[in-house]
């Protein structure tokens, strides 16, 4: 954003966000504003550019610059030359903890950055408190992204495939994650998941990873959110029952239950096969269509 300059209004974010939904949403059979397998999603922001949508009551045109954005957003970070780094937010995400901005009165916008990658930069990286993340380069960035591999892998990484210990113990492993999660991508997950399955092709033996579509982190968005995870890994470390879903739920402001639905174990996708779609029967899990 502060290499091209690009601070769209989160509305405008919004407004192709809302695009993306209503390009890809009815793909699991069911039109209820969640994205069920996001890597199905062909939907590019660019073909937002130039549509109206209501902002605060104003009708406003999409910008090249916010598609732009949009689309870097879900593609994810990459080096200067273009060079994978790590993965994006899914495509019905709010973007407004990633890609915030605030405008002045004379329409001048600056960047509005979450804490703490600002942070992370600041005190670990640069280890400088006073260091200007706005102002790094690609190049710098790139810098950053090294150091953060090269400095703190063998401390705090979390990418060792190599379970043999945990299993060898006796371990279970339960995993969920939302695809709407802003602040931890998603497939992340799913490429430890699939590089745990490929050391170990016995691995769901001990370790099952569940998609919960819609959820944004740690809870919150438009899906529902499991509710029944630690009693599916209690039921599996001391009665041998591994869980083949875990029953999500989303409630009414009031409490009440508005919705319950399945979350399947990767790659399989919870698919709406008709009757009541607030009730866990109506769905089954698939391979990803």
């Amino acid at each position: 954003m502060n290499q091209e300059g690009l601070f769209p209004s989160l509305c405008e974010l919004d407004a192709i966000r809302e695009a993306a939904i209503e390009a890809c949403d009815q793909l699991d059979g069911l039109k209820d504003g969640v994205i069920s397998a996001d890597t199905n999603c062909p939907f590019d922001a660019r073909d937002t550019v130039g549509q109206l949508y209501n902002c605060s009551g104003k009708h406003v045109t999409v910008s090249a610059g916010a598609a732009q954005l949009a689309n870097a957003a879900w593609g994810g970070p990459r080096n200067a030359d273009g060079t994978f780094q790590w993965y994006g937010t899914s495509k019905d995400t709010d973007l407004s903890p990633i890609a915030n901005s605030i405008c002045s009165g004379n329409g001048s916008c600056r960047g509005k950055p979450l804490w703490l990658p600002q942070d992370w930069i600041r005190i670990w990286l640069a280890k400088e408190a006073s260091y200007d993340p706005t102002s790094a380069t690609y190049e710098e960035y790139d810098r950053f992204s090294h150091f953060s591999h090269q400095i703190y892998d063998s401390t705090i990484g979390t990418i060792d495939p190599d379970l043999s210990a945990f299993k060898n113990a006796g371990g279970k492993f339960l995993t969920w994650h939302g695809l709407a999660d802003a602040l931890i991508p998603y497939n992340g997950t799913v490429d430890y998941y699939n590089k745990v399955l490929k050391r170990d092709p016995s691995a769901n033996e001990y370790y099952r990873f569940f998609s919960a579509p819609g959820v944004a982190h740690c809870g919150g968005g438009t899906g529902p959110k499991p509710d029944s995870s630690l009693e599916a890994l209690v039921d599996w470390v001391e009665k041998g029952i591994p869980p083949e879903t875990l029953l999500a739920t989303k409630k009414a402001p009031d409490g009440s239950i508005e919705k319950q639905q399945p979350l399947c174990r990767y790659p399989l996708v919870s698919v709406y096969v008709g009757s009541d779609p607030s009730v866990p029967e109506s769905y089954e899990c698939r391979e990803a269509f």
